[in-house]
């Protein structure tokens, strides 16, 4: 990865960068649903970072580990809780063997 308008003598902690474009480009991919592809070159674009589109799918997968602990805790509130209620809006998400996953979003009653 290289780093894009830091001045000359300016010192750069290479995990910092590595964690702030790791959090942006999960942004771009969760949140405002860009193909890898795009937020590969969006970054590019942007901040002069060169990354391949299979970095950007390693940065997601990170995200997916460091989020599995909460998740795991948010699913078993809602098995527990005495009533829970589910959206009935979901929404695409993410593609296995050709197929799109729904995702749904629950609330639960103490």
């Amino acid at each position: 990865m290289r780093h894009a308008g830091v001045p000359a003598g300016t010192r750069v902690c290479p995990q910092r960068v590595r964690r702030q474009v790791g959090a942006l480009a999960r942004l771009l991919v969760g949140t405002y649903r860009l193909s890898k592809r795009l937020v590969k070159d969006a970054l590019s674009d942007m901040l002069g970072v060169d990354l391949s589109v299979g970095s950007v799918v390693n940065l997601e997968g990170e995200m997916t580990d460091a989020l599995a602990p909460a998740v795991a805790e948010a699913r078993l509130y809602v098995q527990a809780a005495g009533k829970s209620h589910a959206d009935e809006t979901g929404w695409g998400e993410g593609r296995n063997q050709g197929r799109g996953h729904r995702a749904w979003r629950h609330r639960a009653d103490e």
